[in-house]
């Protein structure tokens, strides 16, 4: 008989199982992931969003604006004024004024409005501006799309490089660990002296303590990288790509390297082109207001009034309709030079925004010139810098060799493990810094963009 509480059990858990198992992500693949799932990409996202509500709330200002309202009022002591008692078919004697209330203790009423925009010139460069800071919204997006990419290609490459880091160190100490063991029993032959044990066990050590942080570096580099994608901490993901990846870099940097530099792809000098427009609309939003406003209007409502209650009854008598059409023109003629003011204040923020288009201009050619030549060093250095791991790596090896046979001593080959050590650092460093630069020199001549 089938155990329908077992099937019902695994329904429950098979999503948390699914959840549990890791995914894997190339270079690529991890950056399409952050430019949609990243937290400041999500952030922007929302602010474009939020741009094109905006569009529509200015657009509805153009349409008709309809009002409904109802107004209630209970008199609870009605008004008295005083009226000659001559006035009166029965005057009270002995009294020149009487007084008499004017009114009924219930009033309501229902009224209904409406309202046009017939011109104002405010309204129609608020729709031009309203465009423009869709625009403006739109490159911040793009922006942090393209910024996010560039912290992925980095933060990746962090979590390669420093893994394979942590495998050098790993399989170095398994060569000094064997190392360290045949010293000891030479040593307790006879054969070699405390030294050269207490050399090979401090070597030991050494590689003990640095991969335990190699291991803590390769840590916070993930999480790091998840950070960067907007993926959650407790989500186990795997990287495809291994060091290869990034060591074909130098060899593909010459095509990049030869790629000119283009000012309109600058996401940079595209935002301030865009800021210049908003602000030559801002002072043109100012000068529109020299231009009167034209609106029409239309309003009706329906009164009642009497000693009770007679809000929701529709059957009396005494309802009192009243309507009214008309067209409203509103001109500030003269506001204390106050308007002038701000036409100019605004002409300064349109200069600044040119000034401010002319130093991104010639700030994004050096970024340019910087990020190139950051890369050709970082080329060279990666070649430099592996031709010298080469060399360390066939030093040590020729090193254990001699030390085996007798040929050289313990100091010896601590000095050329730590050497060798030395420079796979130096390669790693180099790697990652030709990482950094040439990504820093694609998002300059727009390879990241998204447009």
């Amino acid at each position: 008989m089938m155990n329908y509480k077992l099937i019902f059990l695994f329904l429950l858990l098979m999503p948390g199982l699914f959840y549990a198992q890791p995914v894997e992500f190339t270079v690529q693949e991890a950056v399409n992931y952050a430019r949609e799932n990243g937290y400041s990409v999500r952030n922007k996202k929302m602010d474009y969003e939020k741009a094109k509500k905006v569009i529509k709330e200015t657009r509805a200002m153009g349409l008709p604006q309809v009002s409904a309202s109802a107004e209630m009022n209970y008199n609870q002591e009605i008004p008295q004024q005083p009226v000659p008692a001559a006035f009166l078919p029965d005057p009270p004697p002995g009294q020149d004024f009487v007084l008499l209330a004017f009114g009924v203790a219930h009033q309501s009423s229902y009224g209904l409005s409406a309202r046009q925009l017939i011109f104002d010139g405010s309204y129609i460069v608020a729709l031009m501006a309203s465009r423009v800071y869709k625009e403006i919204a739109n490159l911040e997006l793009e922006e942090s799309k393209i910024d996010v990419t560039e912290q992925v290609y980095n933060a990746y490459g962090n979590v390669v490089v420093s893994r394979e880091l942590v495998k050098i160190l790993e399989e170095n100490l398994i060569s000094s660990k064997k190392t360290l063991l045949e010293n000891e029993k030479l040593f307790e032959e006879g054969f070699l002296e405390q030294q050269d044990v207490d050399q090979i066990e401090l070597l030991v050590s050494n590689l003990e303590n640095n991969i335990a942080q190699a291991k803590q570096q390769s840590k916070l580099a993930l999480m790091g990288l998840k950070l960067v994608m907007g993926v959650p901490q407790e989500k186990e993901i795997e990287l495809s790509n291994d060091l290869s990846y990034f060591t074909e870099l130098s060899n593909m940097s010459s095509e990049i390297l030869e790629t000119r530099f283009n000012l309109d792809r600058d996401i940079g000098y595209r935002t301030a082109l865009t800021q210049e427009r908003a602000a030559l609309l801002t002072m043109r939003n100012e000068q529109m207001s020299l231009l009167p406003k034209v609106n029409g209007f239309f309003n009706y409502s329906q009164n009642t009034f009497g000693n009770s209650f007679g809000m929701f009854d529709f059957d009396r008598d005494n309802w009192v309709p009243f309507s009214v059409l008309g067209v409203s023109l509103q001109w500030d003629v003269f506001t204390g030079f106050r308007r002038s003011a701000r036409i100019q204040q605004t002409r300064i923020d349109l200069d600044r925004a040119v000034m401010n288009k002319q130093f991104t201009s010639e700030q994004a050619q050096i970024d340019y010139e910087t990020a190139k030549g950051n890369l050709s060093v970082a080329v060279k250095s990666v070649q430099t810098s592996k031709r010298n791991r080469d060399l360390a790596k066939k030093i040590l090896d020729n090193t254990r060799v001699k030390y085996r046979e007798g040929l050289a001593g313990s100091l010896d080959l601590t000095q050329a493990e730590n050497q060798f050590l030395e420079n796979e650092r130096n390669y790693i460093n180099a790697l990652l810094q030709l990482v950094s630069a040439r990504s820093a020199l694609e998002k300059m001549i727009g390879n990241f963009n998204t447009y």
